[in-house]
């Protein structure tokens, strides 16, 4: 760092090297001139702290520096390739029409016929006062009374500002950041209307009042936004550091001002606390990262989250070679002995054995007369069990684990090995909706996801009935079989 030309850092090294050489002082002395050298090199590197090395704000920047070009940007001035510039263009209504007649003095003799006009237009602005006196009528009848008609509500007082006026102070008191005194002069000067600077500042009360259900408005949009961006600058306000606090998203914006920086700040305005969009996932990965690093905590499964654009994505263990895990939603269908689905449902936070009986009661509802039911070890429970047998009249629901004397007795009859060996067509059902796009849904949303899965199983039932038909015609045309001779 450089002072008055004197470069601080080599000036404290070359007399760091001459105390180490000087052999002659006494420790007292030593001692003292190293603390001393320690606080110039303290004090040294507070003044080098900026904006741009440190969380300094940018207001307390006592030395700013210029902006050194980048490397290679040889830029010339002016427009830039690609740039869309903006010009002037007619319009088709102007406000005021000057009509410039041909000084015929100054043309030849002869007969001349008007055949049209050749048009310029001069794009002006007019800075005017504009009084206006509101005279309410006064009626007087027989008996001496006055009915005085009625001013409008925003005209109160026998002379005042317009709101034209105060817009005009707010703007450019707020917006173009001019002090008072110069709003105050541009007043005086431009509009000889006089104006104080508390007028000003009342102006700015005033719309700051008007604009409070704007911001609730304002705040609501924000936490209904799915990503916000949340930051914050130093500004100064009567001479005290102040944080100006940013709240956005692509379309709104919340900006206001705080004493603080942290957590007091935040919580001021009621936006990011209540927040349930992408900040709350980053706080909820610092907490599990905290718990499980720092802390050697295992996280429940249950409070992960494996996808921050799909909430509802859960890890499926699948239990197979090649694939032990998915990430996405489990979906159980139902299939008759024809190939056709029957009832579908989107698994999500459950398990298999949970939805074996209300799949089989809704199957039951729409579809009269099912006789029997089949499915995985998966949802197999003593419930499940008892509970289906109350909706169908052969349950083929292999247990899992040990099977007890009753268990293989039951397992295997007959009957129940050969339904239990036509489950596995309904494989072959899944393996057409995977093939036929079900492995990948590219909705957004658990909504858009139940809608794909829906148009998948019903295109899948349509497929299937193409087949059947085809399958019927390809029988017709071919005729009955002949028998061997």
């Amino acid at each position: 760092m450089t002072i008055d030309n004197i470069d601080v850092k080599a000036t404290l090294k070359r007399v760091q090297v001459l105390l180490d050489e000087e052999p002659n002082l006494s420790p007292a002395l030593r001692s003292t001139l190293e603390v001393l050298i320690l606080v110039v090199q303290l004090m040294v590197g507070r003044l080098s702290l900026s904006s741009r090395n440190s969380s300094k704000p940018p207001s307390t920047d006592r030395f700013p520096t210029s902006k050194k070009p980048k490397e290679g940007e040889a830029k010339k001035t002016g427009g830039q390739k690609g740039r869309v510039g903006t010009t002037l263009k007619k319009v088709e209504n102007p406000d005021r029409i000057e009509n410039l007649p041909v000084d015929r003095r100054a043309l030849p003799e002869g007969e001349y016929t008007e055949v049209g006009y050749e048009s310029r237009q001069v794009f002006n602005i007019e800075i005017q006062r504009v009084v206006t006196e509101y005279r309410a009528q006064i009626l007087e009848d027989a008996l001496g009374q006055r009915f005085t008609a009625a001013f409008p509500l925003e005209v109160s007082k026998a002379v005042q500002y317009g709101n034209g006026v105060k817009a005009q102070a707010v703007y450019q008191s707020q917006y173009q950041l001019i002090p008072y005194n110069r709003v105050q002069e541009y007043f005086r000067d431009q509009l000889q209307l006089p104006i104080s600077q508390g007028s000003v500042f009342n102006f700015n009360q005033q719309a700051h009042a008007a604009l409070e259900q704007f911001e609730l408005t304002l705040i609501n949009r924000l936490l209904t936004s799915r990503v916000l961006h949340s930051d914050e600058t130093g500004i100064n306000i009567n001479g005290t550091n102040h944080w100006l606090h940013c709240v956005s998203n692509p379309q709104w914006t919340l900006f206001y001002a705080h004493a603080k920086r942290g957590m007091d700040a935040v919580v001021s305005k009621e936006v990011l606390p209540h927040f349930e969009g992408y900040l709350q996932h980053a706080e909820r990965q610092i907490d599990q990262i905290r718990r499980r690093v720092l802390e050697g905590e295992t996280i429940p499964h249950e409070e992960k989250v494996f996808s921050i654009f799909q909430p509802h994505t859960e890890w499926v263990q699948k239990g197979k070679a090649g694939v032990p895990v998915e990430l996405g939603l489990k979906v159980c269908v139902l299939e008759d002995q024809h190939g056709f689905i029957l009832h579908h449902q989107v698994m999500q936070k459950t398990t298999d054995e949970q939805v074996a009986v209300a799949m089989t009661q809704k199957a039951n509802e729409r579809f009269q007369g099912l006789s029997s039911v089949s499915y995985d070890k998966g949802f197999h429970s003593p419930a499940n069990q008892t509970e289906l047998q109350s909706h169908v009249d052969r349950v083929i629901l292999p247990k899992k684990g040990r099977l007890s004397a009753i268990d293989r007795e039951r397992q295997s009859d007959p009957i129940f090995v050969r339904l239990r060996k036509r489950h596995s067509a309904v494989e072959s059902a899944i393996n057409a909706l995977e093939a036929h796009g079900l492995d990948f849904c590219p909705d957004h949303g658990i909504e858009g996801f139940h809608r794909y899965v829906g148009l998948a199983v019903l295109a899948r039932n349509i497929q299937r009935l193409g087949v059947i038909l085809r399958e019927k015609e390809a029988r017709a045309r071919r005729g009955p079989y002949k028998k061997a001779a």
